[in-house]
């Protein structure tokens, strides 16, 4: 919860969230019928616990039924945000019985019986839903935002590199402590700690390498794979609080916490500064912010030298969480004016009439503008599509479109052009915005 990148996510109401709390819930119903039914050389008696798994040995009914929480964890995921929803968990689970090579295990996963009861929950939704949108529905929800951002990038192209820099700082501040958290799992230095790290890191490297493969990346793509690598390093700051790590912990623990603090420290610093040269009304906002990073590296250092671990521990939390909550209540509005949708979307709202069609021309993120206005679906036009584009503002009907200034300059140059209006014009994060109409 206080990684940077699920924090911001999950209070965005960003889709991705849900996503992620599905496949979660998949994954968790996979491990937990693998860890109940591992196979045995002799049946053991119901109750006993198993010495592998250290788990109570359950009826054959109950163990098999757990598996069908897997493929209803698919299902759901995949009707939050498409086919991806299932690739991932079943991506994982396969490579994991792979990696384990317990080909019995896919076996047993019941993959048929298992398919088909995905297929029926997502029918029991996409099937009307396509009888009613028809192609323009297909191709919009499941080629356009699927399949062709996945193998073509239809937006955000990025190199296959992106995520080896993008990934750290959406995972700070644990990212400082993941290479601890590896190294100990691949260890073996308590008993069973290799097995049970083994999946958490099958789960991470898997969905790192299938995103990476992609031609559109974005950092929110990655969201399913956080539980996973929240509960590596959660897993080794409890063997660190219980002083159960005899190795490791001066080498892996004091460098990146010395790195994490001197970060606070120059954060804390160079924002007031930063903001007192480019938005000097706004220092006296700053100022708390920067007390709590200053105050806390300096807090951290002598919890450290002084070997409180948990201290150290709950102050990054701590730290992280005031740090997410003033951002959010007090930085986040002064911001709102210069970037939010709501002020040009209110242009539209204000003019637009039922019955009439709005567009977007280029590439920029379409969400804020459907959230708005309550227009969904938005007709999106690429920029390469200028005769789709001529073809809609020459419609008979009243037509709206919103555009980056810079496109609207361009077409405005374009010889046999159809007559346009600008209706408004709004600064909208770092882009310059307009809506025009033909009319």
């Amino acid at each position: 919860m206080t990684s940077l990148e699920f924090a911001y996510l999950s209070a965005r109401a960003n889709i991705d969230a849900t996503l992620t709390f599905f496949t979660t819930a998949s994954i968790f119903c996979f491990i937990k019928w693998y860890k109940n039914t591992a196979p045995h050389p002799s049946p053991l008696p119901v109750g006993e616990r198993d010495e592998l798994t250290g788990n109570r040995v359950l009826k054959g009914s109950k163990r098999s039924f757990i598996i069908y929480g897997f493929y209803i964890g698919l299902a759901l995921a995949t009707l939050a945000k498409g086919p991806v929803g299932f690739i991932l968990p079943l991506l994982v689970s396969l490579a994991y019985l792979t990696v384990q090579k317990d080909w019995n295990g896919i076996k047993r996963m019941k993959l048929i019986q298992g398919m088909v009861l995905l297929i029926i929950i997502v029918l029991a939704w996409y099937l009307p839903a396509l009888l009613k949108g028809g192609k323009e529905y297909f191709n919009e929800t499941i080629m356009l935002h699927t399949v062709d951002r996945f193998a073509k990038g239809s937006s955000h192209i990025r190199p296959f590199y992106y995520y080896l820099y993008n990934f750290p700082a959406d995972f700070l501040p644990w990212i400082f402590f993941l290479p601890a958290a590896i190294a100990y799992g691949f260890s073996g230095g308590r008993a069973g700690i290799k097995r049970e790290f083994l999946f958490l890191f099958v789960w991470f490297v898997v969905i790192f390498i299938f995103f990476s493969f992609s031609k559109g990346k974005r950092g929110l793509y990655l969201l399913p794979l956080f539980p996973a690598v929240s509960l590596m390093v959660g897993k080794w700051w409890d063997e660190f609080f219980s002083a159960s790590i005899k190795i490791f912990h001066h080498r892996w623990f004091s460098i990146p916490l010395r790195i994490f603090s001197g970060l606070l420290l120059s954060l804390g610093v160079g924002i007031p500064w930063v903001v007192s040269t480019r938005f000097p009304s706004y220092l006296p906002y700053s100022l708390p912010i920067a007390f709590l990073f200053v105050g806390g590296s300096i807090v951290l250092f002598i919890l450290q030298r002084l070997r409180y671990r948990a201290a150290v521990f709950f102050l990054i939390v701590g730290i992280m969480a005031s740090g997410f909550f003033y951002i959010l209540r007090v930085a986040f509005p002064l911001i709102n004016p210069y970037k939010s949708a709501r002020f040009i979307s209110q242009e539209i709202t204000s003019r637009i009439q039922p019955g009439e069609k709005l567009a977007i021309y280029g590439d920029f993120v379409i969400a804020p503008y459907n959230y708005y206005t309550g227009i969904v679906p938005i007709l999106e036009i690429e920029i390469e599509k200028r005769e789709e584009f001529t073809r809609f503002l020459q419609s008979g009907k009243r037509v709206f479109c919103l555009m980056k200034f810079r496109d609207f300059a361009q077409f405005q140059m374009m010889g046999d052009r159809p007559k346009i209006e600008l209706i408004a014009r709004q600064n909208v994060g770092g882009d310059d915005m307009v809506l025009i109409s033909n009319r």
